[in-house]
């Protein structure tokens, strides 16, 4: 089954600015776009209804014919098919028209009717022109005559063309300045969130929680109850110290007692029962007592190398006999986030089960992974059926039961890797024995 991707905050925060101003601008670029037209088309029929007038007042009407006093100030209504045009007619035919037309009988009319309104209409050259015309009378006219006047649309489609250009790249400046900004919003916005992700993983890890901050108001609640949450959990976890120490000191008293007690009974068997009863209860508290130290450590960052050097000279001289070889390949540089007590317990618990069940040789390398620092331990001991990987892992379980112990160091281990949030895992080793991999959280060293 495929899992819903989780919603994340930042995500619908850029979308949503991304989406608003996507359609903010573009709603924005068409009012301004038809604004200007607007705006254009308007000055245009004004100037033209200036050349109209103009045009009114030259026409001159006589008894038998229709002339202009002068000609009209643009000069471009002289220029051979330049689309700025002017044409006079009554009902039957057309009187005067501009030379930009060509001649009055290869002419035809510029509007079959009135238009008083600026309006787009074709010419006759298959322009697109821009203009109007009107029905006057001029003084000394039996009848009304119609004064058609237009311009090149071309002209005003061209102004409008690069007035959208312009807006469309002032609008992309502005919407990347929008983009920039929802960015950088977002990133303020959340940065006490992240603190605050901080401080919950250091009260989680153990380790000092980051300098505090002057929060929002709006977060100011949530920034108040995570402080009094780190001190509820100091406070527990400081009980829970005490508590497990009093109780080890509690029971200890009368374990040491019933040993005297029994130091001189004459039943060996009985002497040799409660020796190993007793055993197994010091070990469960010393296992217990520890895990409760453990919790809440500060974690500090340590390097594996010297760690392990130390555990190899004290192995090989407590197994001096065995003559058993072993090569570490560690990186110095490669540090855990771990209490060295803990690091030395944790290693030092799979190691000695390397010497104990290896017949000659002991192989140890570190990688830094995804989940960690991954540290291989293994030997060439008889090793171990897969159905019995598992169940090594329980309390009580041995690797080699001729050996004397308890059985329960590796499970040790294994609750000490649990608070750092680390793992155990037991695999058939290269060299024929059995491997055994330690996880824990990777740290980098301070420099020197």
């Amino acid at each position: 089954m495929l899992s819903r991707r989780r919603p994340s905050i930042r995500r619908r925060v850029i979308l949503s600015g991304l989406v608003w101003g996507i359609l903010t601008l573009s709603i924005a670029a068409v009012v301004l776009s038809g604004f200007f037209r607007s705006h254009i088309e308007r000055q245009a029929a004004v100037e033209l209804d200036g050349h109209l007038l103009q045009l009114i007042a030259l026409t001159k009407v006589e008894p038998d014919r229709v002339d202009l006093t002068g000609a009209l100030a643009d000069p471009r209504y002289m220029l051979p098919v330049s689309g700025w045009v002017w044409q006079i007619r009554d009902d039957q035919s057309i009187l005067l028209q501009s030379v930009s037309l060509g001649p009055i009988d290869l002419g035809s009319a510029l509007l079959s009717a009135p238009v008083e309104a600026a309006a787009t209409f074709k010419g006759p050259f298959g322009q697109s022109l821009f203009g109007f015309a009107l029905d006057l009378t001029p003084r000394g006219a039996d009848a009304a005559l119609t004064f058609a006047i237009a311009r090149p649309q071309q002209e005003l489609s061209e102004a409008l063309a690069q007035f959208r250009r312009l807006v469309w790249v002032l609008l992309g400046l502005l919407g990347v300045g929008q983009v920039l900004t929802v960015l950088w919003l977002t990133r303020v916005t959340l940065t006490p969130l992240d603190h605050f992700r901080r401080q919950v993983t250091a009260m989680r890890d153990g380790k000092p929680a980051p300098p505090a901050q002057n929060s929002p108001l709006e977060l100011e609640p949530i920034a108040e109850e995570l402080g009094a949450l780190e001190q509820h959990v100091t406070r527990l976890i400081d009980q829970g110290r005490g508590r497990a120490a009093d109780l080890a000191h509690a029971i200890k008293t009368p374990l040491a007692v019933l040993r005297q007690l029994h130091a001189g009974d004459p039943r060996p068997g009985l002497q040799v029962q409660l020796k190993s009863q007793t055993a197994r209860v010091d070990a469960a508290l010393e296992r217990h007592l520890a895990k409760a130290q453990t919790a809440g450590r500060a974690r500090v960052a340590i390097t594996v190398a010297p760690i392990l050097a130390d555990l190899e000279f004290a192995l090989k001289t407590a197994f001096a006999d065995r003559n058993i070889q072993s090569d570490i390949s560690v990186d110095p540089e490669i540090a855990v986030r771990c209490e060295e007590n803990d690091a030395y317990e944790i290693l030092g618990n799979v190691f000695e089960n390397a010497f104990k069940n290896s017949s000659t040789r002991i192989v140890i390398h570190a990688e830094v992974t995804e989940q960690g620092t991954a540290i291989m331990i293994e030997d060439d001991g008889p090793g171990v059926s897969p159905d019995m990987i598992q169940s090594i892992l329980q309390r009580g379980v041995r690797l080699d039961q001729t050996v004397d112990g308890q059985g329960i160091g590796l499970s040790i281990t294994q609750d000490l890797l649990d608070t750092y949030r680390g793992s155990l895992t037991l695999d058939v080793s290269s060299l024929g024995g059995l491997q055994a991999m330690v996880v824990l959280p990777s740290a980098q060293m301070a420099p020197s």
